[in-house]
């Protein structure tokens, strides 16, 4: 079987070493391979892989919006969220799904994060916030609120710019979406220490490196925080899951996650 990771900029990835451990723990012969490619080659990228008969492709920063207008279908999870991270060649259809709602969940239960009535900050705006989003809601969060440098002008959601964070009382749950702090900007962090000092909880989606700076700061003040390697595991292994027209076990995700943090 033959997949690949779709995305701008794609240095940082583990999705290979991870895909590659995925075949030595299943058995299940995989070559995964990394496809950098701007937005205005999204559609003769899906093209070219699905001639060659690949069996679909994951989405990476920053077109799990873009790549919906390629396809010929879209789960409907990921119509709810409205964004994509993975694309499975169906026949003739090239069709779109979300993993990372499910990552993002073990990643948050692994944590012992509790977000239940609780008030969240999301920060980004594309694809990846728009699942936080959605699972924030599902799991009862009491109010979830953005954080943008380019602030929405519809009025759909609530949204703030970085500088207003710092004078919101509280922030029980921070989840960063966005790529500071990403290899090979290891110093970079997206929030001020004002901002960090009031967090009760910091989700990093980001996993490479796999302790961020705001992972690093949120620690040494005694905050529960994550980094994204748990999602980054569980959502290959439910994309594997798409491909193959079978269900693996928690073993597998699990067995990935201790591999890749060794």
């Amino acid at each position: 079987m033959k997949a690949g990771l779709i995305g701008e900029k794609l240095a940082h990835s583990f999705s290979p070493e991870i895909h590659e451990k995925f075949s030595a723990l299943t058995g299940i012969s995989v070559g995964y391979e990394l496809f950098e490619t701007q937005k205005n080659g999204l559609g003769d990228l899906l093209d070219k892989l699905e001639r060659g008969g690949y069996a679909g492709a994951n989405v990476t920063i920053p077109y799990k919006t873009d790549i919906m207008e390629h396809l010929d279908a879209v789960s409907a999870e990921a119509s709810d969220i409205g964004a994509v991270n993975t694309v499975c060649f169906e026949g003739s259809k090239k069709t779109g799904y979300n993993t990372d709602y499910f990552g993002l969940k073990v990643l948050i239960d692994s944590s012992g994060v509790v977000v239940e009535g609780k008030k969240a900050v999301i920060l980004g705006t594309g694809g990846a916030a728009k699942c936080a989003r959605k699972l924030l809601l599902d799991l009862g969060a009491d109010e979830i609120v953005f954080a943008s440098r380019a602030l929405d002008k519809t009025g759909k959601y609530p949204y703030v710019s970085y500088a207003e964070l710092e004078s919101l009382p509280a922030i029980d749950v921070l989840i960063n979406t966005t790529p500071v702090g990403m290899f090979p900007d290891n110093e970079g962090c997206p929030v001020s220490d004002k901002v960090l000092d009031k967090c009760g909880a910091v989700i990093d989606m980001i996993y490479n490196p796999p302790v961020t700076k705001l992972i690093a700061k949120a620690r040494e003040r005694k905050i529960i925080a994550a980094g994204g390697l748990w999602m980054l595991c569980a959502q290959a292994v439910k994309s594997e899951e798409i491909w193959n027209g079978r269900p693996f076990g928690k073993e597998i995700y699990r067995g990935l996650f201790a591999y890749m943090r060794r």
